[in-house]
Formats: C-alpha cells, sequence, structure tokens
C-alpha cells in the first residue's frame, strides 16, 4: 500500500536518477493552491510557492526548528516544492501544509510570523 501523500505528490528520485547523481534523495511537491488562493491575494499575496515557502518555514520553526538544516526549499511561483534525505522531515512539512489547509487560524499564525524576505 502506497502512502498518502495528499495534497501533496511525493518523489523519490531513485526513479528518475541514477544512484551517483541524487544529492537529496526526496522531494514534496505542493501545486494545489486553489481552496487558499483567494485568502492569500485578499492579504497581498501572490498565494503560489513562493507564498507557501513562507508559510512552511514559519510552521517548520514553530514546530521543530531542527528540521530547518535538513530541508532545501525550491519553490516557483507555480509549485512549492522542498527536498530532503529525511522522509519524516518531509512528512512533518506535510503535515504542515495539511493543518494550514484545514484551519484558517493556523495559515493566519504562520503568514503573520513568516519571513517577510521569504513570503510573498
Amino acid at each position: 500500500m502506497r502512502e498518502d501523500w495528499t495534497p501533496c505528490r511525493f518523489i523519490d528520485y531513485r526513479e528518475f536518477l541514477e544512484e551517483e547523481d541524487i544529492v537529496v534523495r526526496f522531494g514534496l511537491l505542493f501545486d494545489e493552491f486553489g481552496s487558499t488562493q483567494q485568502f492569500l491575494e485578499s492579504q497581498g499575496f501572490m498565494g503560489g510557492g513562493y507564498t507557501w515557502h513562507g508559510i512552511v518555514e514559519s510552521m517548520i520553526r514553530k514546530k521543530d526548528a531542527a528540521l530547518h538544516a535538513e530541508l532545501h526549499y525550491d519553490p516557483e511561483g507555480s509549485m512549492f516544492c522542498v527536498r530532503s534525505s529525511n522522509q519524516n522531515a518531509l512528512r512533518t512539512v506535510l503535515d504542515c501544509i495539511r493543518a494550514a489547509l484545514a484551519d484558517s487560524e493556523v495559515l493566519q499564525g504562520a503568514i503573520d510570523s513568516a519571513d517577510p524576505s521569504l513570503i510573498e
């Protein structure tokens, strides 16, 4: 049985690259912004991958700051991507995304404490 990573997609780079080409083993991709897009835009943000970078980084900093060193963020306008060799670190990111999507107060709290240089 495959693990449920919804609303994200989990990537194991071994499926696409030769072992010697892999720097970071796993990736997590999130691009289902629709449910929050209007709210984030009303707050003055673009609502895409760069916005979610700020949101997730804020939540990780509060939840388990030590994970920051294990996460490699690679946002784009149309998607949020984070990579790590630690699959459990990506599960924590997934939990943060799910929590922010499920509860507008959690989302607002993350926005309020986000690093202004990361969130747009």
